[in-house]
């Protein structure tokens, strides 16, 4: 009896999680899709970072790129993420990293970006729009602006690094954005 129970209480809770999940997927818009390692190290060693900076990535995800930034480049990091199963996954790859990294459960769409000095986005184009106008809104002038796979639709970027071998394509592309 008490398998059953285990196994009921098992799918209960990957059901709450699948439903958080698209409840935040169909709100946002916006997929929960995690860079492996190696590009996040690719696209660390094409940029540069400097020391105590604050580092933003909106949409964090599980917060791996700003464990490898700031082991890479001592930054300060600080993430937003809505959805709770990546924001479970990233306060446990901050714990076990004892990395010093602050994530909100908050719409980075609604907060104050301009203590950052540096931000990092994997969003898709319609994710990017609405972020485009809140930069152009707040003059974010400041802020340096790395942007992993998709271009701001309006924005140009200041360089277009590759993590690929071939150019040709848009995968593989860091739109590097100085305001």
């Amino acid at each position: 009896m008490f398998w059953l129970y285990f196994i009921l209480f098992i799918l209960l809770i990957v059901f709450i999680v699948a439903i958080v999940t698209l409840v935040i997927l169909l709100k946002t818009k916006v997929p929960f899709v995690s860079l492996p390692i190696k590009t996040i190290n690719k696209i660390l060693d094409l940029i540069s970072l400097e020391e105590n900076e604050i580092l933003y990535e909106l949409g964090c995800g599980d917060s791996r790129f700003l464990i490898a930034a700031q082991r890479k480049y001592k930054i300060k990091g600080v993430g937003y993420e809505l959805n709770w199963w990546a924001l479970i996954r990233s306060k446990l790859n901050i714990f076990f990293h004892q990395a010093e990294i602050v994530v909100y459960n908050k719409d980075f769409l609604k907060e104050d970006l301009s203590k950052a000095d540096y931000i990092f986005v994997y969003l898709l184009d319609s994710a990017l729009l609405k972020l485009e106008k809140k930069i152009i809104k707040n003059n974010y002038s400041e802020v340096k602006i790395i942007s992993y796979g998709f271009k701001f639709p309006n924005l140009t970027p200041s360089q277009v690094l590759s993590t690929q071998d071939r150019t040709n394509n848009n995968k593989g592309l860091v739109y590097i954005y100085n305001l």
